[in-house]
């Protein structure tokens, strides 16, 4: 997504060749959202009502061969879950999910076979503490889920995790900073 200038009910778009379009949510009303991030600029999110929903294009639909990257840091340590991104509609139409889980300090993968439950794999305790910035990329070649942090693969938890299967086709929207359209809301950049 280009990060030059993220707005409440403004738009982002990708730098790929797709050039989607992408909305920007934020539930204080609050105009600029940008913050210095890692690499460039930031959205910032406060955990109340800030997501970037991309929709539901097709290229998004996938169903194999998934990775999913980011740079991201946490600002608090909430009792619950933080999705960094993901595809979903509801319990019973759900796809994948990467996020922060608080207990523990850990990045979890999350992703559904059937629409209505999740295959997990979390990291071991204190793989993401927050006000530090990571880079992530979870993976899923058909055959394991696996994650990086930082460059290298990591190797705990249930990490890499052996799995099988076509992840299912959510109807439900691609989001960055909440689960869908605002649940399991992120709080940091």
């Amino acid at each position: 997504l280009d990060d030059a200038s993220i707005v409440d009910a403004g738009t982002v778009t990708d730098s790929s060749s797709f050039g989607h379009t992408a909305m920007v949510n934020t539930g204080d009303g609050v105009t600029n959202k940008t913050t210095t991030g890692k690499v460039n600029s930031a959205m910032t999110f406060d955990g109340t009502g800030d997501y970037i929903n991309l929709g539901t294009p097709t290229e998004l639909d996938i169903a194999t061969n998934i990775t999913i990257e980011s740079w991201v840091y946490a600002t608090a340590d909430v009792d619950n879950y933080m999705t960094i991104a993901g595809k979903y509609l509801s319990a019973a139409d759900k796809s994948w999910d990467l996020a922060r889980f608080s207990t523990g300090d850990q990045f979890l993968f999350a992703l559904s076979f059937d629409g209505s439950t999740w295959s997990t794999a979390n990291t071991a305790d204190n793989a993401f503490k927050v006000n530090t910035w990571y880079h992530v990329v979870a993976t899923y070649d058909g055959a394991n889920m696996r994650l990086y942090i930082n460059g290298e693969e990591h190797i705990g938890g249930d990490f890499p995790k052996a799995q099988t299967g076509s992840i299912n086709i959510s109807t439900g929207i691609t989001s960055v900073g909440a689960l869908g359209a605002g649940a399991d809301e992120f709080t940091g950049n």
